[in-house]
């Protein structure tokens, strides 16, 4: 197929949404948690692209769903986010991705949701139980950050799904 056999080009393939030739590489040996060059796993990389096939091929591979890229921090769930695909993030919700995981920068999938303003993310993530009370590297919560911008609309999506807690 004129495709060097090597960790890089299946990352390519990943990215490129060849879902044939990942799975030839799989077959080959290669484990669905290989990372490019720059330490991004397969799953971060397809979730980055918007590649959903490749993202549902890499999970019914036993793709690892919460590791973490080395550039960023960040997991599949949360680059599904920062690349706003939600069809992704519920795949990976579904799966079992772990929605608390912090990045570098020790933001959540829901940080970003609620920083892009983006209701619809922000409820699947409460949905599937992220924590809106989780302060990143400043000190500040998503539910802060919605307070701080005064983001009614997600306000009320915590108060729905996350209530503060009584103190």
């Amino acid at each position: 197929m004129g495709i060097p056999v090597t960790a890089e080009s299946l990352a390519n393939c990943a990215g490129d949404s060849s879902i044939r030739e990942v799975s030839l590489f799989l077959a080959a040996g290669f484990s669905p948690d290989t990372r490019n060059k720059f330490g991004v796993p397969l799953l971060s990389i397809a979730a980055r692209r918007g590649n959903h096939e490749i993202v549902r091929f890499l999970i019914n591979a036993g793709s690892q769903l919460n590791l973490q890229a080395d550039d960023r921090g960040t997991s599949a769930l949360m680059d599904s986010v920062m690349s706003k695909k939600y069809d992704i993030l519920t795949d990976l919700i579904k799966a079992g991705a772990n929605v608390n995981i912090k990045s570098k920068d020790g933001q959540t999938a829901l940080v970003v949701a609620v920083g892009s303003g983006d209701e619809k993310f922000t409820e699947a993530l409460l949905k599937a139980g992220a924590d809106p009370d989780i302060s990143d590297s400043l000190g500040t919560s998503a539910r802060k950050y919605a307070l701080l911008f005064h983001k009614e609309s997600i306000i009320s999506l915590f108060n729905t799904y996350a209530p503060p807690k009584a103190v």
